[in-house]
């Protein structure tokens, strides 16, 4: 390993640092397992004196002397950790068990895992961040950027004689005032013997003044990710992130200060899997735009509640269960709630100050300029429908539904909130019935004989 890198299952061995300067650096072994980071510290034994960070794992249990050292009872939030290939600061760290011999060589070593690894980090304030830049492999399908351009020019015969590749990356579009927003193209070549890679990619970016927690960032940032999974239906991921905090720069040759935009090596994000060619978008961004993703910003505050249990299910190992059943009409009772609120001043509700889910059913569609129906009797069964399997499955003194009825309520469910959100956005009612067709929710469940 030559460069700065946290490579699955290669084991990086050093030393940690903690910010109190005065602490010796600690032995260590740095690890992704491919579920969590993980650092491994060698113990002398629990009660060593001359390890006092021992405590780390048996806290005031076990008598030091009354003496941590300096060390305190638990491990610090941050730490850094450097080798011969260089910084990593380690976030989130908190202890993970411990493993000693005791007796004969009284050996063994305590496991810290930390949430985040940012590598070629210098600093230990790192548990707030400036900026914070994330790749999404799946926007690049969605906007259908292509900054590349080739002029091509051929012999009198037809052959090609040279090629003349172009590749410019658009400017910023500055996307919302949430830590300022922005998304960004950029590129990346690779020269190899005989040929040139060159790839593209789109990039988002927050960046503000005054640090912000790592769960503000990527709120942000995860609401992009929610929004074109919602029009492809996929449950797409995160690609690269990285991460800076203005007063951690760096110098350049001319001793100028950059800043010090470090990649982040985590587990606890959705990551991208490999995307083929053929997703298909629900709605497209360039009916979106900047104005849309406002408004989706302002969605996801007025209406988090009804869109939360969409995500649940779009992530979830069994789509397909009768709990995402239930779920989705939790997501449409909650949204018809919400509606009725916000924009009809309770009309719909009872004396009880509540609504019913076939009332709430109908707020929605009266919001709705189109729907994923054909015609206003179709839309009629899918309430009546909808209501039936929901009370169905939510009561045990109802009848259980159809199996065949629940899947395609549960479709039928998912569609109406996606079109709703993608109406509210700015799609247009046209394009959302005619992308339907080709959707992945756009077939029904038929029964095989």
């Amino acid at each position: 390993m030559t460069d700065n890198e946290l490579v699955n299952g290669e084991v990086r061995l050093g030393w940690l640092t903690l910010a109190n300067p005065s602490l010796p650096p600690i032995a260590a072994m740095l690890k992704d397992t491919g579920f969590s980071i993980e650092i491994s510290v060698p113990l002398r034994d629990l009660v060593s004196r001359q390890q006092p960070y021992s405590r780390w794992w048996t806290g005031s249990i076990v008598d030091h002397g009354g003496n941590d050292g300096g060390y305190g009872d638990v491990p610090p939030r941050v730490m850094q950790f450097r080798d011969t290939d260089g910084f990593i600061v380690l976030i989130g760290c908190r202890k993970n068990g411990y493993k000693t011999v005791v007796g004969g060589t009284n050996s063994g070593y305590g496991r810290i895992v930390a949430n985040y690894a940012l590598l070629g980090g210098r600093s230990f304030k790192y548990e707030k961040i400036n900026g914070m830049r994330s790749d999404m492999p799946a926007f690049l399908q969605w906007i259908r950027l292509n900054s590349v351009t080739v002029e091509r020019q051929h012999d009198e015969d037809g052959r090609l004689r040279s090629a003349q590749v172009e590749m410019v990356s658009m400017n910023a579009v500055s996307l919302s005032k949430k830590l300022n927003l922005s998304m960004h193209s950029t590129w990346e070549g690779n020269k190899k013997l005989g040929q040139f890679v060159a790839q593209e990619h789109v990039v988002f970016e927050t960046n503000v003044k005054d640090s912000k927690s790592w769960d503000e960032h990527i709120s942000v940032h995860g609401a992009m990710l929610d929004l074109v999974s919602i029009s492809a239906w996929r449950p797409f991921g995160f690609g690269t992130i990285e991460v800076l905090r203005h007063d951690d720069s760096k110098s350049g040759p001319n001793g100028k200060k950059y800043d010090r935009w470090c990649r982040v090596v985590t587990h606890r994000l959705f990551k991208n899997k490999e995307l083929s060619d053929d997703s298909e978008f629900l709605f497209p961004f360039s009916e979106v735009g900047p104005a849309g993703v406002k408004r989706w910003f302002s969605l996801r505050k007025d209406y988090d509640e009804a869109l939360d249990p969409l995500f649940s299910i779009l992530r979830s190992e069994d789509s397909l269960s009768d709990s995402n059943v239930v779920q989705s009409g939790i997501a449409l009772e909650c949204l018809g709630y919400l509606i009725d609120i916000k924009k009809n001043n309770g009309a719909h509700f009872n004396r009880r100050k509540q609504i019913s889910f076939g009332d709430a059913l109908n707020v929605i569609v009266a919001d709705m300029t189109v729907t994923p129906f054909k015609d206003a009797s179709k839309t009629e069964e899918w309430v009546k429908r909808a209501t039936a399997v929901y009370m169905g499955l939510k009561h045990y003194d109802r009848d259980t539904p159809d199996t065949l009825d629940s899947l395609n309520t549960l479709r039928d469910n998912l569609n109406v909130v996606r079109f709703w959100v993608a109406l509210q956005i700015g799609a247009q009612p046209k394009t959302l019935s005619e992308n339907l067709e080709r959707d992945p929710l756009s077939k029904r469940f038929t029964e095989i004989d």
